[in-house]
């Protein structure tokens, strides 16, 4: 996992992401989570990370670590924005 102390997060944000990442890669079921009410899907195969939205790849990431890091929203790494992410329905 990358180093969660470069980045303002708090307990519940480690918790929230490892648990994610817990769901994710290791029970390889699907995610749906939603930034400021727009909804997005993480597909897992394997320990490569998928993500989509309505019917549509956004991309492809090899890992979790990589998702985090490269998967952007509003021109923000996506671990920059675990404050405002939470799940969806």
């Amino acid at each position: 996992m990358i180093d969660l102390t470069k980045y303002n997060i708090d307990d519940d944000d480690v918790h929230f992401l490892l648990q994610t990442e817990d769901w994710c890669i290791n029970g390889q079921s699907e995610i749906i989570l939603e930034y400021k009410g727009k909804s997005f899907v993480l597909e897992p195969h394997g320990k490569a990370v998928r993500v989509y939205a309505y019917g549509e790849a956004l991309g492809d990431y090899e890992n979790f670590d990589d998702l985090l890091l490269n998967y952007k929203i509003d021109d923000k790494p996506l671990i920059e924005l675990i404050k405002d992410l939470e799940y969806g329905d």
